[in-house]
């Protein structure tokens, strides 16, 4: 962001009241238009005038614009100079978006996050060579194998796993990156100050201390909601050069995070399951992902099939250059720079053991199984005040 537009300017604008992401981001573009040098925007007074001269042609674009008063703009500078002394306190990092250290590849996606928050070493958010892996809270057996054993491949590779810290996939690649000694970024849906769920505060706790880093677009305070679960998982696409779908069902979370990664032009992967295991609900998004031509099929027994997804990740040409998927699907490249084997995962006596068992799970569970299932429980992973977290979360803060 130039000089005369700087970070508590942006923090302000996110932190008035009816000022949401996307309206922001249009005044921001505006704004920059309008500022100079000799005419810098360094004050309220400044804002609230320009805010006004830009009211016609904003509410062209968004009819829903309301010009903020002066003291809504008071409230929201003050507001942001706490979220600045309370990520200080925390040894939280402030990226903005059009700063120097802004992860390159969230730059370019439709609709990227305008403030990232990051605890932890934040150079893994500029590595090169990063892959998602995501899917179900529930996964069966042979999924929670094999996302360890992807996360682990990644990592002697050379690889940055990027996951949400949900329990289930994302857990399993988490550590199994880990365990191989490889770095991994968690993107959350709340403040950095607290860890769901909480059970995970551990391997939260892991990925910080082994040089990982965890990252969230919201605020210390800010609490989880579930359409934060949603937006954080454009964000999640974003970071990777594709993503790796372990198990999901056809109206799962995970199936945003596929459709925002198509979107991105980033290729997605499915992993194929053993025919045993294809009448599960939790595999069916997988199987339909396939079988439309949308993802990759990975298939780890058989050698390659990893190696040539990665291929096609980092060549970033399959999708763009109109590749057909079925062709891909049907080939076992495997390039020099991807071959190491896969370890750890062994094909047999799979189908009797099951984490959950998923055969039994009703209807409405299988529909409505977000990857950002009901919240039932967070802990504080660096200390919160809880007065603090109530100003974070007064009504009309978030869009």
């Amino acid at each position: 962001m130039s000089p005369i537009l700087d970070q508590m300017l942006l923090l302000t604008l996110l932190q008035t009241q009816n000022m949401g992401r996307k309206t922001v981001q249009e005044l921001i573009t505006a704004l920059q238009k309008i500022a100079c040098k000799d005419n810098p925007i360094d004050n309220l007074i400044d804002l609230k005038n320009a805010l006004e001269a830009l009211s016609v042609p904003i509410k062209r674009i968004n009819p829903r614009f309301r010009q903020p008063t002066l003291e809504q703009l008071e409230w929201g500078y003050k507001r942001s100079k706490d979220i600045v002394e309370r990520c200080s306190e925390l040894g939280i990092i402030i990226l903005c978006s059009q700063s120097n250290n802004f992860p390159p590849s969230l730059r370019s996606i439709p609709d990227p996050p305008l403030i990232l928050y990051v605890k932890g070493n934040n150079k893994p958010l500029a590595h090169d060579r990063s892959i998602a892996i995501v899917g179900t809270r529930k996964p069966t057996s042979y999924g929670v194998e094999a996302a360890h054993s992807l996360g682990a491949a990644c990592a002697a590779k050379g690889i940055v796993v990027v996951s949400g810290l949900a329990e289930g996939c994302d857990t399993a690649a988490h550590e199994g990156c880990l365990d191989a000694g490889g770095l991994t970024v968690a993107v959350l849906a709340h403040g950095l100050d607290i860890v769901y769920p909480k059970r995970n505060t551990h391997l939260a706790q892991r990925i910080l201390e082994e040089g990982g880093c965890l990252i969230s677009e919201y605020p210390p305070g800010n609490r989880y909601f579930k359409n934060y679960f949603v937006e954080r998982n454009r964000i999640q696409s974003g970071l990777s050069c594709g993503i790796v779908v372990i198990e999901t069902d056809v109206k799962g979370g995970t199936i945003h995070t596929v459709n925002h990664a198509l979107n991105q032009k980033r290729p997605v992967g499915c992993l194929q399951h053993p025919e045993a295991d294809l009448h599960h609900a939790k595999v069916q998004g997988n199987q339909n992902l396939i079988c439309s031509n949308k993802a990759y099929s990975i298939q780890i027994e058989i050698p390659g099939s990893f190696e040539n997804f990665l291929a096609h990740c980092f060549r970033n040409d399959s999708l763009q250059t109109g590749c057909p998927l079925q062709e891909a699907n049907d080939s076992a490249v495997a390039q020099d720079s991807f071959s190491a084997p896969l370890k750890g995962l062994h094909s047999t006596d799979r189908k009797d053991k099951r984490l959950f068992d998923i055969s039994r799970s009703t209807e409405s569970d299988q529909i409505n199984e977000f990857d950002n299932e009901r919240p039932s429980g967070q802990t504080k992973l660096f200390g919160t005040d809880s007065q603090w977290a109530q100003r974070a979360n007064q009504p009309g803060q978030n869009e």
